[in-house]
Order: C-alpha cells, then structure tokens, then sequence
C-alpha cells in the first residue's frame, strides 16, 4: 500500500484482503481512465499454471522426445493444467512416429472461469496418433493460426480416432482447416464437427457428468448414449490391458481402478 500512496499525496488506499499475491493479479482487461478516490475496487488473481502433464522439451528442439514416442495408459484425476501440448518444430526434429493411446484425463480446470487450460497442437507433425484417449473438461485445439514453424502443419498418417474431448476445433479468429490430419470416430461433447476433408463419422452433445456420471469417484465409464455408440477401435486392448469387444464405445478402460 505504501507504493501506491506514494503516487499522489491525495491517495489513501487501504489493504482489505492480504490472501492474495499481489503478483498474481489479473483478468481485468483494459481500464479506461477512472477515478478511484473512495471506490472500492476488486481486482481478481489470474494463476497462470502453466505446466504440462505432456510437452515437447524446449519448445520441439530436442529430437529425443519428438520422435518414437509413445504415451500410454494414463490416470490423471482433477487436472489443474494444460494437459497435452504438442509443438514442434521443422526438420529435423518436426514430431515423428508418436502415440498418445488409451490415457484418460479428468481436467477439472475447464470448467473454472479465468483457468480454462487448452490442449493443442502445433508445427510440422508426421504419424502423430492419438487413439482412445478421454479428456474431460479441457479442449483440444489444432493451431492453424499459428505462423511459421508454429503453425500446425500434419501430414496424411497423422490421426485423431475414437477420443472423447470436452470440444475439439480449429483456432483463431478465422478457423482454418487442414485437409490432411484424419479426425474421425470421435465425440465431442460441446461445439461442432470441425471442418476438413479428412474429418468423417465423429458426434457431438451431452455433458461430462451425463457421459461419464461417476467420474467425481474416477470412473470413466462411459454412459447413455456415449455408451451405446459403438465403434470398431482402432487398439485392441484397453487402457487396462482387456481386450476390446468387436465393436465397443469411445472408452479408454471401463474398469474402475
């Protein structure tokens, strides 16, 4: 407080609240100016929790975690931060020959206002997969409205199969498609079928706690009509090593550990 009486001999200003971190403040947008002799005024905190449960080292330069890569059967229950982050880089450490196969993911912070983590993918990709994955609560955007090496830029082997995300799109202002990257089986529970040619048979409606009505206790079985459309899956076991049915749902793993 004594920084900002400091300002003019004419202010006052008082600490009501000292359990926040001043540093952290934020979301207020652009201010206009205001008088602010005897206004109370909140200014909120922003936490930026800016990890990663799975992130490229070093912005895609290391070609020790960009290519042969496989991320597999992962629980992650009440996630605070962004849970995938793909960024690569160009050749010659553009992501190559890797797979994020039955993880399943409860990202709680979606649905917080001012801490809405994003997935995302970015730069040149080659034979990125991801097959029977469940993120809950967190979206899942492709950045085509990125420029340069940033600028999500898949080949025709790379393949988004029989997910289920909060909601799945293209960024920015202007959505713009890639007709390359292959989007089909999945569900996405708000928004619409992103556009593409090689987008085909994903579905969209319901909610986290509709679709998967236990997941407060960490179950992620699905529910409802989720459950009860049925694909032919892309990986023949589960995400707890069982053998999927001929036809099964859009699931990671029905069992609850």
């Amino acid at each position: 407080m004594a920084t900002i009486n400091a300002i003019d001999p004419g202010l006052s200003a008082t600490l009501i609240d000292d359990g926040r971190r001043a540093a952290s403040v934020g979301g207020i947008g652009a201010v206009s100016a205001t008088s602010i002799k005897g206004v109370e005024r909140t200014i909120p905190c922003a936490f930026d929790q800016h990890g990663d449960m799975w992130q490229t080292a070093t912005g895609g330069t290391d070609a020790n975690d960009s290519e042969n890569v496989i991320v597999i059967a992962n629980r992650i229950e009440s996630d605070g931060v962004q849970t995938f982050f793909l960024s690569f880089q160009a050749s010659p450490v553009d992501g190559r020959d890797i797979f994020f196969i039955n993880n399943a993911v409860y990202a709680l912070n979606g649905y917080e206002p001012g801490n809405d983590a994003v997935s995302q993918a970015q730069g040149p990709q080659s034979h990125v997969c991801h097959w029977h994955n469940t993120l809950i609560g967190q979206r899942y955007t492709l950045r085509t409205d990125m420029a340069g090496w940033q600028k999500y830029t898949p080949d025709a082997n790379c393949e988004y199969f029989g997910n289920v995300y909060r909601e799945f799109r293209w960024d920015g202002v202007t959505p713009t498609p890639d007709n390359l990257v292959i989007i089909r089986q999945n569900h996405f529970l708000e928004g619409t079928v992103p556009a593409g040619a090689g987008v085909s048979n994903n579905t969209t409606g319901g909610s986290w706690n509709t679709a998967f009505p236990n997941i407060a206790s960490g179950d992620f079985t699905p529910a409802g009509a989720l459950a009860e459309s049925l694909i032919t899956p892309a990986v023949a076991y589960d995400m707890n090593w069982s053998a999927r049915a001929v036809l099964s749902a859009r699931e990671i793993g029905r069992a609850h550990v």
